[in-house]
């Protein structure tokens, strides 16, 4: 079984984690990304897959999806929970709300 999310990942990456350079500089775009998901349901490796173009919105989603991305873990034949790997993406959107 592959690891599924036990939050929203919707909220994995809030408004409030935009990069500032990112924001006035009204960059927006999307990140592709895998996460390495170890057997205690955390993330362990964040891997942009797909550019969002810009290094800052890269690197901020991945920091933001290690420190709130919460799975139950991926499990083998047998039940044991085993390193698995979650894949997403995220969009940053300069705008209201």
């Amino acid at each position: 079984k592959q690891a599924s999310p036990k939050s929203n990942p919707g909220n994995w990456v809030p408004r409030s984690a935009y990069p500032n350079d990112a924001l006035i500089a009204g960059i927006e775009g999307r990140v592709s990304f895998n996460l390495v998901v170890g057997t205690n349901g955390k993330p362990i490796e964040c891997r942009v897959t797909t550019s969002s173009g810009n290094d800052s919105l890269d690197w901020a989603a991945c920091e933001s999806l290690m420190e709130r991305a919460t799975f139950s873990p991926a499990t083998d034949k047998d039940g044991n929970a085993v390193v698995g790997v979650y894949s997403n993406s995220t969009r940053w959107v300069i705008g209201n709300g």
